[in-house]
């Protein structure tokens, strides 16, 4: 795929790509697990391409390559939201949920807010002039 992008590119063309690191969204995947320790395995896009290993590879197709990060956080007053993102995921059955949404309020009613952690960041890039 990278090889095609810098082809269509014109010469010293951009090229950017957005993608996750490795730590965001942690809060989320832990609070998953005390449902479903299996609903995260460990792998993901991120491990394909994120902002740990996608400089290497895009730097045998592009020249100067750099990321830029971009960690914010959620801060998440309401569990509606956030239980509709996590079942948009299909990684927990309907029991799950039920459950995870009594996790979620009981943290809410406890702490006021739940703090999740983002990790993300853009690549830019250009083809070489040559």
């Amino acid at each position: 795929a990278l090889a095609e992008i810098r082809r269509v590119l014109k010469p010293a063309g951009r090229f950017f790509a957005a993608t996750n690191g490795a730590t965001g969204m942690r809060e989320l995947f832990e609070l998953v697990k005390r449902v479903n320790p299996d609903a995260y395995d460990g792998s993901s896009s991120v491990n394909a391409f994120g902002l740990e290993n996608g400089a290497d590879q895009l730097a045998p197709w592009f020249e100067g390559v750099e990321v830029r990060r971009h960690e914010n956080a959620l801060a998440v007053t309401e569990a509606d939201p956030l239980i509709a993102y996590v079942a948009s995921s299909d990684r927990l059955n309907e029991d799950q949920l039920i459950a995870l949404r009594n996790i979620v309020e009981a943290e809410l009613q406890e702490e006021g807010v739940i703090h999740i952690r983002k990790d993300q960041g853009l690549f830019a890039a250009r083809k070489a002039t040559r």
